[in-house]
């Protein structure tokens, strides 16, 4: 209740901010690795702003009608008539954007006005390991299977890894036409795609957590796991440098 909204945040930061896009029913992703001291998983939002803060304020466009905005990035709520005002304002001020792959229409526009409006070394997609909307809303899953939910199962992992292959295959079949360079056909293990000044895009390599830092984890050979400060953090020392250089000039 006492997160501060975006415009607060722009107000009082002064620094460009990092534009977060996602499809709304994306917002309640959760890390699906084990952690023994949490109740609940967190949300794959919280760890990416812990790690692409240091660039500036992170903001999304806030789903319209909710009545408490999420943790993570700071919210925007505008009409109906202005989000796409809104988001190409910020496609062309943002010293970075990041997408997280998902299946709405509305996505697939902001990613096409991103590809247009947006420099290639400043965008960001992440490719998320995403139980489908029904499951991870559904009484059972949240309630009953409480217990269950926390555990992630090879049979459950195996599941995901094909639906983040899925939303992958499907963003390259239907954007393939935007980019001048060949998209990679097979991901691997890779959580993050880049781009550089040419559009030649790169997977970032999956850092894992330590032992140490991962002491809570449970599930700690999955390859799900990830360090998102340490994987992202190519593409946040790139940007900072890059805009140290153009204050300097």
């Amino acid at each position: 209740m006492r997160v501060i909204d975006a415009v607060s945040v722009l107000e009082h930061d002064g620094r460009l901010p990092v534009l977060y896009l996602r499809s709304f029913d994306d917002d309640d992703l959760y890390d699906p690795t084990v952690r023994i001291f949490f109740l609940n998983r967190p949300r794959y939002e919280a760890g990416l702003i812990r790690a692409l803060r240091w660039l500036g304020p992170v903001i999304a466009i806030g789903r319209p009608g909710e009545q408490l905005p999420e943790l993570g990035a700071a919210r925007l709520y505008v009409p109906d008539r202005d989000w796409r005002q809104a988001v190409r304002y910020f496609l062309d001020t943002a010293v970075a954007v990041v997408i997280v792959l998902g299946k709405s229409q509305g996505l697939w526009w902001e990613i096409e006005e991103a590809t247009r409006r947006a420099p290639p070394e400043r965008l960001l997609l992440f490719l998320p390991y995403a139980e489908e909307v029904e499951t991870r809303r559904s009484p059972w899953s949240h309630y009953y299977l409480f217990f269950r939910r926390r555990m992630t199962t090879k049979k459950t992992r195996g599941r995901l890894e094909i639906g983040r292959q899925e939303r992958f295959a499907l963003f390259r079949e239907r954007f393939r036409r935007f980019f001048p360079c060949e998209l990679p056909e097979n991901i691997g293990e890779a959580q993050f795609l880049t781009f550089d000044s040419n559009w030649t895009p790169s997977l970032l390599e999956t850092n894992r957590p330590s032992i140490l830092a991962n002491v809570s984890q449970l599930d700690r050979n999955t390859k799900m796991n990830i360090n998102f400060q340490h994987t992202l953090r190519p593409f946040v020392t790139r940007l900072h440098s890059k805009r140290q250089r153009a204050d300097q000039a």
